[in-house]
């Protein structure tokens, strides 16, 4: 679940470094509520220096949030997407 890589991945965010693209993810799903539908992907590997870790956690059809503008350091997040 945790490969070691020779080459680092590139840390922009996206998901299309070889290492995310051949690895298997971590699948959580939420069991009911108002997370319901929600469904989250975890990337894990680590090369001789650092652990990397990729999280994929994109919202149902219709349940899209905007993005959150001007955020203040340490701000109360609970209404929000957050990892």
């Amino acid at each position: 679940l945790c490969p070691q890589v020779a080459d680092k991945p590139f840390l922009d965010g996206k998901l299309d470094d070889a290492c995310w693209k051949e690895l298997k993810p971590i699948e959580t799903k939420a069991a009911g509520g108002e997370l319901k539908g929600y469904a989250t992907k975890a990337y894990f590997v680590y090369d001789d220096e650092f652990l990397y870790f990729a999280v994929d956690c994109p919202h149902p059809d219709g349940k899209a949030l905007p993005k959150a503008e001007n955020r203040r350091r340490d701000d109360d997040l609970r209404g929000k997407d957050r990892v």
